[in-house]
Formats: structure tokens, C-alpha cells, sequence
């Protein structure tokens, strides 16, 4: 907050008079431009009120801006400036009319910045406003994208959201105002990395109907945050609850993640990587490289660790990937890069830039990347460079490993484990997990439901055929320590350690 404080003083000392801030809280960008400009006018503007004073020196400038004299130069009836300014056009018509040092507050401001006729009257407002020292803010969400006609008009900054420090005293605050003893130790830490990711304002309603006689229920908490994450267009916060346990098998990439992870806050997941970034061909909007460009940057800047699974599919990779934030206890943010393409312009650029800030928010800086995908054939060096814990090859489980998985499926299924299975033999995890779910609702034998079922290994053999050439000593094989081998022919039984 003192960071945005200095900068919006910085330009208005500086005459800047066009300011766009990136919040998600506008209504405390408004108050706190109202506390740092007490001695000039401040007022503020929404598509539903219009123009409106915020301190009594906008009072006589509220009433002018609202309510201009005929062409003539006569007074005209006095309008509510509902009816007024509300409308995006009118109310940065009469902003030209701004007197010297005066600050209007614009909220909603990308109801207006999509219109091109709009944004020509923002510009216009650009000179006139220099001169007076006077200027607009704007509030935008996280990650906003300027369009091009005024981006280098306009002085964008950031709001960054809550600090922990700042979290743990408005927990404090909160709790104290409740009657309740103040949270220390764990329970302040574990409260705070419940709220970490959200507004001030959306923390403190978490936090207020999370109190109790006994303190926090931080169940409810950790759902509540969950939520308000799941706001941001594109990001799913994992609800399933597989563990390492729950993996029969690829006991090489769960050492691994075991022990590279461990001080992870957060994992970023991107599932099937390959079909959310494009190389340009067949991306005639630029929206699939400007994922590729904000996903590169993001994890540079950030210095965020990450590691790749490629492999068929419904060989384990994303139960996998799920695994290891459940296993320390932190938030799996699934990216889904679909559901941040927007049909207005510039849309899809601000859903993706707001993903990655909520989430560099919500880690604390400490998010890992987790990729999937079926091939890195398509994926660009740029890219796999950025994974720098490694690319793990997932190969189709052994017999051993299909005989550990059926144990596993039909105990959770609650079938007989006594009766005749079919050949598991080149089967996925997951159809073998199919078959169970099938004989449970079809309520068959697992040698009846086994005909529901055609593995990939029979409906695509020379996909994997070529995936496991393509992969054989490049990547780091993700059931045994060392590079992936692929051995034409060779037996698929192999003893592994059940842990």
C-alpha cells in the first residue's frame, strides 16, 4: 500500500493526469486517493451515480461538472448526476471542465476503456488536465492490459494485495474487537496463509465469519479463500484429495517431489501444456503466444521452479501432479487457459496477467510449476528451459505396478477381491480405474466391464510407440532413478517397492 501511495503522490507532483490502477479493491484505491490529496478536490465517478464529490472543496466542482450552462452560457435546471454523468461518454465530456489540482476517482473504468470512442475521449482529456496539474485515476482489475491508443498516455500502476504483515494485523484487529485472545504461533501463520492471495476487504469477511467462542475454524476459511480465488476467470483451486499413497508405482518421481518441493507455498498446475500454447500457427488472435510470453516471464521473474510430466494419456501424470500439493498441505491453483479467452478485446490478456498475480499473491512468491502434456514435441526450447527440476517421463505401468493398481481400485470400489480380473496387461491407471468404476455401477464382474474398456495402448499403439522412442534417454524416467530407457521387446513385468 506505501508503495502505491508514493507512486500516485510521485505523479501527481510530477502533472501526470492520466493514472490507471490495477486493484481488486477500487473503493480503496478511492479512499486512499481521498486521504493523500486532502487539500485539493476529490471526486468520484460509477456507471450508476455519476459524478459525485468526495470532499467538501469537490462540492462546488461536483455541481458544475453536472450541470453546464445552455449554449448560451444561462444556468440550467440542477440535474442528480445519476441522470447526468452516469453515462461513460458524458462523464469524461464534462471532465474536461476539471479545475486546477482537482482528482476524479473513475471506478469501473473498463466499462468504458473497450470503447474505442471512449477511449479517444480519455486521450483527449490528456493536455487540458496537464496544464490545470489536475488528473483521473482509473480503476482496473489485476492485470489489466492497456490497449495500445492510450498505453502510452496512461501511467499504470499496481495495487498489490495484503502483505502478511498487514493480513496479521488486521487479524489481530479483528479478533481482539471480537473478544477473542489474539491468534499466535501456528494458528496466526496458518490463518494468515489462509487469507494470503485475497483484497483487504474479501479478507476480513473470511476471517470475521470464521470466528467462533473456540477461535478460527480454519476448514472454513481455507473454503472460503478457495472461493474467492475461483473468482479470477481461468483458476480452480484442486479439491481432490489423492496422495503419494494413492499412486501405485513411479516411485522415482515421488521421491523427488518429496524432497524439491518441500518449501513450495503453492503449486501453479497447467494440465496438457501443449494445447494452451501455440507456436503461431493456427493462432490468428496472438492470444495463445501472449500466454506463452506472460508464462515465461512470470516464472523468470519469479524465479519459479518447475517440472515437467509428459506421457499417454491417463498414465498418472495430473494425479500426480495433484499429489504433491496435497502431500504438503499448500493450494494446487489449476491454470485453465481456455476459460481465461474472453470475447472483448484485451479480455483474455487481463484474465491471464490476473491468474499469475493472484497467484504469485496467494504462494507469497513461492509457487511451483507443474506441467503435463502427452508429447514436448510441439512445446519451444524457450519453454522446457523453464523447468528447470526436470522433465519426467511417464511410461505405461508394469504388471507389477497394474497388479498394485487393481488392488488399490477395487478395495475403493468396494468389489470382491477374490474374483477373476481380466488382463490388465498395457492398461493405464486410469482404465483400470474405469473398469472398477464400471463393474461398480454396472454391478458385473471385472471381466464383463473389462469389454467397456479399450486401452490406448490397443486404440493408439503407434502414438506411444513413437512417444517412448522420442522420450528414451532425453527425459528423467518417473518410476526408476536415471534417464527413461525404452527397450523394444523387453519384458513388462518389473519388481517394484510398494511404499
Amino acid at each position: 500500500m506505501s508503495k502505491l501511495i508514493s507512486q500516485i503522490k510521485k505523479c501527481r507532483n510530477s502533472g501526470v493526469p492520466l493514472i490507471a490502477v490495477e486493484t481488486a479493491d477500487p473503493a480503496e484505491v478511492a479512499a486512499l486517493v481521498k486521504d493523500l490529496v486532502k487539500e485539493d478536490p476529490v471526486l468520484i465517478w460509477d456507471c450508476v451515480r455519476g459524478i459525485r464529490a468526495m470532499n467538501p472543496q469537490a462540492e462546488s466542482i461536483e455541481d458544475a461538472l453536472n450541470n453546464p450552462p445552455d449554449p448560451d452560457g444561462n444556468p440550467m435546471p440542477k440535474r442528480d448526476p445519476a441522470l447526468a454523468t452516469a453515462n461513460p461518454m458524458e462523464a469524461l465530456r464534462a471532465l474536461i471542465n476539471l479545475t486546477e489540482k482537482a482528482t476524479c476517482v473513475m471506478q469501473g473504468a473498463p466499462i468504458f476503456l473497450t470503447d474505442a470512442a471512449c477511449r479517444q475521449a480519455v486521450w483527449n482529456l490528456r493536455d487540458t488536465l496537464k496544464v490545470l496539474g489536475a488528473c483521473i485515476v482509473m480503476a482496473v482489475p489485476l492485470g489489466y492490459k492497456l490497449t495500445n491508443d492510450i498505453a502510452g498516455d496512461v501511467m499504470l500502476l499496481t495495487q498489490e494485495l495484503p502483505t502478511r504483515e498487514e493480513l496479521q494485523a488486521m487479524i489481530s484487529q479483528i479478533m481482539t474487537g471480537a473478544g477473542l485472545p489474539a491468534a499466535t504461533g501456528t494458528v496466526m501463520e496458518r490463518a494468515t496463509d489462509s487469507l494470503s492471495g485475497l483484497a483487504m476487504f474479501p479478507a476480513e469477511s473470511a476471517i470475521s465469519i470464521s470466528l467462533s467462542k473456540s477461535g478460527i475454524d480454519m476448514d472454513g476459511l481455507w473454503e472460503r479463500k478457495r472461493r474467492a480465488i475461483e473468482a479470477t476467470k481461468g483458476m480452480s483451486v484442486s479439491r481432490s484429495g489423492e496422495s503419494f499413497d494413492d499412486i501405485m508405482g513411479y516411485t522415482n518421481v515421488k521421491d523427488f517431489m518429496k524432497k524439491a518441493y518441500r518449501k513450495a507455498r503453492a503449486i501453479i498446475f497447467i494440465d496438457e501444456i501443449e494445447k494452451s500454447i501455440d507456436s503461431g500457427q493456427g493462432d490468428l488472435t496472438g492470444i495463445n503466444r501472449d500466454f506463452l510470453s506472460v508464462l515465461l516471464r512470470e516464472m523468470e521473474d519469479n524465479k519459479y521452479p518447475g517440472s515437467s510430466f509428459v506421457g499417454p494419456p491417463g498414465s498418472g501424470k495430473t494425479v500426480c501432479a495433484r499429489a504433491v500439493g496435497n502431500h504438503f498441505g499448500i493450494p494446487t491453483m489449476a491454470f485453465d487457459f481456455g476459460a481465461m479467452k474472453g470475447g472483448i478485446v484485451g479480455d483474455s490478456e487481463t484474465n491471464v496477467r490476473s491468474v499469475f498475480q493472484t497467484a504469485k499473491a496467494v504462494s507469497q512468491g513461492q509457487a511451483y510449476v507443474i506441467a503435463t502434456c502427452n508429447g514436448m514435441a510441439t512445446l519451444p526450447p524457450e519453454l522446457k528451459r523453464r523447468f528447470k527440476l526436470g522433465t519426467f517421463f511417464f511410461d505405461l505401468p508394469n504388471d507389477d505396478e497394474l497388479e498394485m493398481i487393481g488392488n488399490l481400485w477395487i478395495k475403493k470400489y468396494d468389489l470382491n477381491p477374490k474374483q477373476k480380473r481380466p488382463s490388465f496387461s498395457g492398461w493405464t491407471g486410469a482404465e483400470v480405474r474405469n473398469c472398477c468404476e464400471i463393474a461398480q455401477l454396472m454391478e458385473v464382474p471385472l471381466i464383463e466391464a473389462a469389454t467397456f474398456v479399450v486401452p490406448v495402448s490397443q486404440s493408439s499403439p503407434e502414438q506411444i510407440e513413437k512417444l517412448r522412442r522420442e522420450s528414451s534417454g532425453k527425459y528423467i524416467s518417473a518410476s526408476y532413478p536415471g534417464a527413461y530407457q525404452y527397450k523394444v521387446n523387453a519384458p513388462t513385468v518389473r519388481k517394484v517397492s510398494v511404499n
